[in-house]
């Protein structure tokens, strides 16, 4: 969340500073905490609108707040931008305000990951999912589109100890996937090698890139690779990382980039609608095709489904480009997805 909002604000300040939209209006910025608990997202998404008046509305991170707030941005006709909710669940066929930015459907995600270990010819994957939404998400689509056979445990989503569940693995595997587990992932990681369990690589579920590197032991960051829609490698998102870094000292991460490419996708609705409303916003919505630091244009199907994005696989590396003084990491991209379409409106 605070890597999103510092994202968000770099935004505003460089329209802002550039003329604003709708020939100098400037975009106003306000945010309140959920907490993570999605009444309390309810609550505030309403007294936003509500009160402030606001135009569309980003944020929701996990599942759960994911599911309510688009219910919420339907009831209020609010254009809603996901942070990093992937739950296939959180946008149906009757959800028409709310958009995937920062995170493909579950589903997609994973058969990004399947295109990862076709690519590299994969044999042994093991997994560990939560017992909750995403989890469940997340196992389906293994089971789905992998090409290999995937051993999964399941653990609870409060689960603080892995160690029962990693000790039925073999003890050498080519991928382990912790994307089931987000609030589990960071102990999954350290207590592999805790349980004499030699992995080439291991997949997480998107944190910031300064909280893996705070939480994670130097000889097992090597090992952990995250997955992001900017395009590390290309000239857009380079220009971008290195404008931020000269001003703010620190590394231009996925979750700060989410923040910037939200405000930025928001700004471009404004002006293809002409005017600053809810509706209007969302009437553009449909046949947005915007380019950003992501590999492809965000466009969207299905509602509020990504369409035909790329999902890019990096591994972290413990040094930080010259621009970017107080950072402590930076990203080393090895592995392109091909286009991934939206996904059925059944699978919502």
């Amino acid at each position: 969340g605070n890597a999103h909002v510092r994202g968000i604000e770099y935004a505003i300040e460089e329209i802002n500073s550039s003329g604003g939209v709708l020939g100098g209006r400037e975009l106003e910025f306000v945010s309140e905490d959920t907490k993570g608990d999605p009444g309390e997202a309810d609550s505030i998404f309403r007294r936003l609108v509500e009160q402030e008046d606001i135009v569309a509305a980003t944020g929701p991170v996990n599942s759960d707040l994911g599911v309510r707030t688009a219910r919420t941005a339907q009831d209020l006709e609010t254009p809603l931008y996901f942070h990093m909710s992937g739950t296939n669940a959180a946008i149906t066929q009757d959800t028409t305000f709310a958009y995937r930015v920062g995170l493909l459907a579950g589903t997609n995600i994973m058969r990004s990951q399947s295109q990862l270990v076709a690519d590299r010819e994969l044999e042994s994957v093991g997994a560990i999912i939560g017992d909750f939404a995403w989890g469940r998400t997340i196992e389906q689509a293994i089971n789905d589109e992998f090409p290999v056979d995937v051993q999964i445990e399941v653990a609870p989503v409060t689960a603080s100890d892995f160690k029962s569940q990693l000790r039925r693995f073999d003890s050498d595997l080519d991928m382990f996937i912790a994307t089931g587990h987000p609030p589990g992932q960071l102990t999954i990681t350290q207590q592999l090698s805790e349980v004499g369990i030699d992995v080439d690589f291991i997949t997480g579920s998107g944190y910031p890139i300064a909280a893996l590197v705070d939480a994670i032991s130097e000889q097992r960051i090597p090992d952990l690779v995250t997955y992001h829609l900017n395009d590390v490698e290309s000239d857009a998102f380079q220009e971008v990382a290195q404008a931020y870094g000269e001003q703010t000292g620190q590394y231009f991460g996925p979750n700060v980039s989410y923040g910037y490419t939200t405000i930025n996708l928001i700004a471009h609705a404004i002006e293809e609608a002409g005017e600053a409303s809810r509706s209007a916003i969302n009437d553009v919505m449909g046949d947005i095709s915007f380019n950003t630091i992501y590999a492809n244009p965000i466009e969207y199907q299905n509602n509020g489904e990504l369409h035909n994005q790329i999902n890019n696989f990096s591994r972290i590396e413990l040094t930080a480009p010259d621009f970017a003084s107080d950072a402590n990491a930076s990203l080393n991209q090895f592995f392109q997805s091909d286009s991934i379409p939206a996904i059925p409106a059944e699978l919502n």
